[in-house]
């Protein structure tokens, strides 16, 4: 701007001071049509270059994505919905259901496995202990002792077997706690209810046999 500015005043003192304006208009609109020239130019092949190499990596980026979500979608199916209710996978949750079970559902958490001899006879494999069932303790510190159940402590998930207890130092006597998963069930407590439950057991096992067979 100073070069032209002094041009011009060389031109002024040449020819005279309106041949000197025109001189100074004309250059000074030269220079602004150059400037305007060169914000309306075109882009280069280097401007075009670098904006379609950022449209590919963005193409790429988004065809990534789908690829992405489609094999986790893929690997990753539905549960099947077989009339089972959803269970979920998280332990809190799981836990916070078993212990928070209302004593219904807990009587049937408390099942344990019949013997042999009543396995073959009822057609049932395992059964809700009940007080005044004979068990067998198989598992634990107090493996091989038998007796009859005194106590269900659903509360708890406990059995209490006669004669499986503790002395405490005042010469007091404490039961001991036994998961029903660590017995097994040796003599039946039979009654009209329980009768009626084993006959519905049997039938079911009977016709899920028949069902394979056919």
């Amino acid at each position: 701007m100073r070069s032209v500015v002094a041009l011009s005043y060389g031109d002024r003192r040449a020819h005279g001071g309106r041949q000197g304006s025109l001189a100074v208009t004309a250059l000074n609109g030269s220079a602004s049509a150059k400037r305007a020239g060169d914000a309306a130019a075109p882009p280069t092949a280097t401007t075009d270059a670098a904006r379609t190499l950022g449209n590919s990596h963005l193409h790429e980026t988004e065809t990534d994505r789908e690829k992405s979500s489609t094999l986790t979608r893929s690997a990753c199916p539905p549960a099947p919905r077989c009339g089972i209710a959803d269970v979920s996978s998280s332990s809190r949750k799981s836990r916070k259901a078993h212990f928070d079970a209302p004593s219904s559902v807990i009587r049937t958490l408390m099942s344990a496995p019949l013997s042999k001899e009543l396995r073959g006879e009822h057609k049932a494999r395992s059964i809700p202990v009940r007080k005044d069932d004979e068990v067998l303790i198989v598992r634990g510190t107090y493996k091989g002792r038998e007796g009859k159940v005194t106590q269900v402590y659903r509360k708890k998930f406990a059995i209490y077997v006669e004669r499986v207890h503790r002395e405490k130092t005042n010469g007091a006597t404490v039961p001991i706690p036994i998961h029903p998963s660590n017995v097994i069930v040796t003599k039946l407590k039979l009654d009209k209810d329980r009768k009626n439950m084993l006959l519905r057991k049997g039938a079911a096992k009977q016709g899920a046999s028949d069902k394979m067979e056919q």
